[in-house]
């Protein structure tokens, strides 16, 4: 009984540090040190392997770094374990545009706009693919939604 506690208190201390980790990566990705952040994301992630928020994070990081299949297969990795998460998909949808596939960008956005639709940034993402595929009329509606 008294070893089930002790790893009870060791799971407890190591989820606290993941997370904390990953708020400090947050912090380093704000400030555009994509290479720390991304160490930090790496070592939260081998505490919690199954964290979309950590996951998410280590793929926007390879996405700065151009490192774009690498970080396709890490949000993927994140949706099989949070597959409702709309910020997932907007990252999603900005790799998949940086990658010039506009259509899957698209189909990003608009999964994100599924799972929130009060997501302004995934709005106007959104309106710069239809921009971008020439479709003004829907690209002003996705504006209008963005506002």
């Amino acid at each position: 009984m008294f070893i089930n506690i002790i790893f009870k208190y060791y799971y407890i201390y190591k989820m606290n540090y993941a997370y904390r980790l990953i708020l400090d990566a947050n912090e380093l990705y704000k400030e555009k040190d994509f290479a720390k952040a991304l160490e930090y994301y790496d070592n939260s992630l081998e505490l919690d392997g199954q964290n979309p928020d950590a996951l998410r994070g280590k793929g926007n990081c390879l996405q700065h770094f151009e490192r774009f299949d690498e970080a396709f297969d890490i949000y993927r990795q994140a949706l099989g374990i949070k597959p409702d998460d709309y910020e997932t998909y907007y990252s999603l949808g900005n790799c998949n545009k940086a990658s010039k596939n506009i259509e899957e960008a698209l189909g990003d956005y608009s999964k994100a706009i599924e799972y929130n639709p009060y997501c302004a940034k995934a709005w106007n993402a959104k309106g710069n693919c239809y921009n971008e595929m020439g479709e003004t009329k829907k690209a002003l509606d996705c504006y209008q939604m963005a506002a």
